[in-house]
């Protein structure tokens, strides 16, 4: 029986800090994988307004160990300033995680019935690991019943083509969350599920780079989403057989299998002795399926890279390497710029961390304002430019350069999205642009 390490995020004032933080961890977790879970942690006003009572979260750590962490509203912050939120995170190591069929949804039910998951007022000064007993079925029959009836095969169906082939999803609708994100979950392979990282009913945000993300039906929500991110929107109540047919082999295995109700034969492919399936390989594995069921009838379905649809402006195809969300650094890149022998000017803390509060909740009002400012908005606009040189002046070296190539990439893709829809990007938008990228690259403005 391995041990599952813990850790809490949420707003408290301890000997290191005040405000959110990863206010305890059990000593299992290392000082790489708690700077991540800092990063990753929910902060003030992170919960959807239309979000359940908890969100469920998954993303990888840079040990490779992974997170399963669930969020509540609960309590008040310490500072009496409003609801606090609250994290509980589970770290486990990927032997844990295979017993429960690298679900997050199958781990966190366990240990809520082991009575794990309990919140505490006062955040304990220690916390120590935790044992868990049992496993679980690679699929969860009576969920995807429900599912089914609920959602419908066709949009389920629809839910794992766009899954496999966008980079970042948001999941919009009624019957968006959790219910929706679990379903999607089950019907992969376990050995794939580790590759998509999501949140029920958390806003999106740069800084937790989910590549699922359930936005329900708050739609002043799914804007921001959209304009500080280039994502794909799958609203659930929407036709989602037209603008995601399940082309790809295995979606259409799931389609037939959701239909026919026969889960127990997915069960049984997922138990067979094989290597972990890529992503890539899904494709071959979805026409076994369908030989197995039948499916394969002369002239019943298309021929496999038959009826391929072109991917939309703005959505990127998921090639045979991809592999988003794999233990890396707080943002990925391509490359990373030479940084200079010493720009940082007088004043500025060599120490400031990513994952001191005071910084996790600066840089989430900074990407706030970029993302507004970028669109021409003058009223951010003139904020950023009072706060962009005291939160420099407050950053180190690798956050600073780390920022400045975020919000490059931003700009140019907001512009590439414009240019390729056909759109003539207005002048006061370009002079916008140019003036807060010019803003956030100048090395004297702090002066």
């Amino acid at each position: 029986m391995e041990r599952i390490e813990q850790a809490i995020f949420t707003s408290a004032q301890t000997e290191r800090a005040a405000g959110y933080q990863l206010a305890a961890a059990s000593p299992g977790v290392c000082e790489e994988d708690a700077r991540a879970l800092s990063i990753w942690g929910p902060s003030h006003d992170a919960l959807l307004e239309t979000a359940p009572a908890a969100s469920v979260n998954f993303h990888p750590l840079p040990s490779g160990a992974y997170c399963v962490s669930r969020t509540t509203a609960s309590g008040r912050e310490y500072t009496g300033r409003g609801t606090r939120v609250y994290t509980q995170c589970l770290v486990l190591e990927p032997e844990a995680f295979r017993r429960f069929g690298n679900n997050p949804f199958h781990l966190l039910r366990a240990a809520s019935a082991s009575g794990l998951l309990c919140q505490h007022s006062e955040v304990p000064r220690r916390l120590e690991p935790l044992s868990l007993l049992g496993r679980a079925t690679a699929v969860d029959a009576a969920m995807l019943s429900r599912a089914t009836r609920e959602i419908g095969a066709a949009p389920i169906a629809a839910l794992i083509q766009a899954a496999l082939e966008t980079k970042t999803m948001a999941i919009a609708g009624s019957a968006a969350g959790e219910q929706a994100v679990a379903a999607l979950v089950s019907c992969l392979p376990p050995g794939c599920r580790t590759k998509f990282s999501f949140s029920t009913g958390l806003r999106f945000s740069p800084r937790r780079p989910f590549r699922i993300v359930a936005l329900g039906t708050d739609m002043a929500e799914q804007r921001r989403a959209r304009r500080v991110c280039e994502l794909t929107l799958v609203d659930l109540s929407a036709d989602l057989a037209s603008e995601f047919p399940p082309t790809g082999g295995w979606p259409r295995a799931i389609l037939r299998i959701l239909e026919t109700g026969r889960t127990s034969l997915l069960n049984r492919h997922f138990l067979q002795e094989r290597p972990d399936p890529a992503i890539s390989d899904l494709n071959a594995l979805g026409l076994e399926l369908l030989a197995e069921l039948g499916g394969l009838a002369e002239g019943h379905d298309p021929a496999p890279g038959e009826h391929r649809r072109p991917v939309p402006c703005g959505r990127s195809e998921v090639g045979s390497s991809q592999q988003s969300h794999a233990a890396h650094p707080r943002f990925q890149r391509q490359a990373r710029p030479d940084k200079p022998e010493d720009s940082r000017p007088p004043g500025r803390s060599p120490s400031a961390a990513p994952d001191d509060p005071a910084v996790v909740e600066r840089l989430e009002q900074l990407d706030d304002l970029f993302f507004e400012a970028v669109k021409g908005n003058a009223q951010s606009l003139s904020r950023l430019q009072q706060v962009w040189p005291l939160v420099r002046s407050e950053l180190s070296d690798e956050l600073l350069c780390e920022s400045r190539e975020q919000y490059l990439r931003c700009a140019l893709s907001l512009w590439d999205r414009n240019a390729a829809s056909g759109g003539v990007r207005p002048l006061d938008q370009t002079n916008a642009a140019l003036e807060v990228l010019g803003l956030i690259f100048d090395e004297d403005c702090s002066k």
